[in-house]
């Protein structure tokens, strides 16, 4: 299906925090978009005047998801409106004051204006910084219009207060939005991206979308990282609030006497149903080929090798295979992880069963009933049974061998039997 609609996070992704103007560069790309009937989509937690201003030279090729999905423009109309119920937003407000420990101030968002109950702490010089419309305001009552978005800004970051309010306000799409910022709304970039759809007639498989954070999830299919350590992979995919599948779209690289911790990541793979999988960084080497070396050696040019600059140096040479595909160690590397069959060593008491071994004593034949590494003697002579006491395996059997250990192989249990 061809892509219609591109959908965009702004701060953290295409705007770095602490910057005020987009690169010139993205400005060419969306106009190129919509040269070819794609409209893109900025998509973000800012109200519409911050976003208007901020793509003022493309503002005619992008249609504007703002408030996380509260509201949305285009073509300087609101097109679409998620507002909160009254009751509900005043009440998240005041326990988001309330609650934080004197370190949070709370902004109420409207249309199109930002309702401030600040502290100076460092709010009000934010929402002046990006250029949001706004209000000082003393109780959460005083906001004259719906109310579509209420956010709490903690100036010494979001770390020790996100457990107290995210769980607590699920209901309200409560949700990390930023280093400072905290924001529950009645809608979600998911809901906004749909709601673009239903207004401009769009098909939701005709849209991508990217993001960096909590609140950027809703509108995903696939939640992706690169270089996501595996104690992050870990918390992910144990949260339950994250309910998106998780991708690496890079791991493990490639450079030098990479690939590395691979093991470690598939095992989290074969653990965790919600991490499936990860793209190595990457295939090939990166270079030219200059001829044959006096010793007929092949010579390759890279990052400096031409007298160019700036370059990255060896950073390009960083793929399982050579830049003519002859394989590097690390191919081999990752051969042995991702080979189909996998043996693993296993405790022989947690997991042997059962299993009557034939034995000879002075009464006659009989067996050894085994349960992990204890044994219990039958003599059908005597008609009982006695408790091996001290018998611990391995022990001999009558074909003269001894379990040594169990192997877990697949979905099977392999007894490997060492002859003595």
């Amino acid at each position: 299906m061809p892509i219609r609609l591109i959908c965009s996070d702004i701060d953290g992704t295409l705007l770095q925090y602490g910057r005020k103007e987009l690169e010139v560069e993205i400005f060419e790309q969306i106009r190129e978009l919509h040269r070819r009937g794609i409209l893109f989509c900025p998509a973000s937690g800012r109200q519409y005047t911050s976003l208007r201003k901020l793509f003022a030279p493309v503002a005619d090729c992008c249609v504007f998801l703002c408030e996380n999905g509260g509201v949305i423009y285009k073509d300087e109309q609101c097109i679409a409106k998620n507002p909160m119920p009254r009751a509900l937003a005043e009440e998240i407000a005041n326990d988001l004051w309330i609650r934080s420990d004197g370190q949070g101030e709370v902004m109420l968002s409207g249309q199109n204006t930002a309702y401030l109950m600040e502290r100076g702490m460092g709010m009000l010089q934010r929402i002046q910084f990006i250029g949001n419309n706004y209000q000082i305001i003393h109780a959460p009552s005083e906001v004259p219009e719906e109310i579509t978005k209420v956010s709490v800004y903690l100036h010494e970051g979001v770390g020790a207060y996100t457990e107290r309010f995210v769980p607590r306000w699920k209901t309200a799409n409560c949700a990390v939005t930023g280093p400072y910022w905290i924001d529950t709304t009645f809608a979600n970039k998911g809901i906004g991206v749909h709601s673009i759809c239903r207004t401009l007639g769009i098909d939701p498989a005709d849209v991508m979308a990217f993001g960096d954070n909590y609140n950027d999830v809703s509108m995903l299919d696939v939640m992706s990282r690169m270089y996501a350590d595996t104690e992050w992979v870990k918390e992910y995919c144990e949260d339950r609030r994250m309910r998106k599948p998780f991708i690496q779209c890079e791991f493990i690289h490639a450079m030098g006497n990479g690939p590395g911790d691979i093991h470690d990541y598939m095992e989290l793979m074969y653990k965790y149903d919600k991490f499936c999988g990860g793209f190595v960084w990457e295939w090939c080497d990166h270079a030219t080929w200059e001829g044959k070396a006096a010793d007929g050696r092949d010579i390759f040019h890279y990052g400096g090798d031409a007298g160019e600059f700036p370059h990255d140096g060896n950073f390009c040479m960083d793929g399982l295979v050579y830049p003519d595909r002859r394989p590097h160690t690390g191919l081999l590397e990752w051969k042995n992880e991702i080979r189909p069959v996998h043996a693993a060593g296993k405790d022989l008491a947690a997991v042997l069963p059962v299993r009557r071994i034939p034995c000879r004593g002075r009464h006659g034949t009989g067996s050894l009933a085994r349960t992990g590494d204890r044994a219990r003697a039958s003599c059908p002579r005597r008609g009982r049974q006695r408790a091996g006491k001290g018998l611990r395996l391995p022990h001999r059997s009558a074909a003269g061998q001894k379990v040594e250990k169990i192997f877990s192989f697949c979905s099977f249990n392999i007894f490997l039997r060492i002859p003595l």
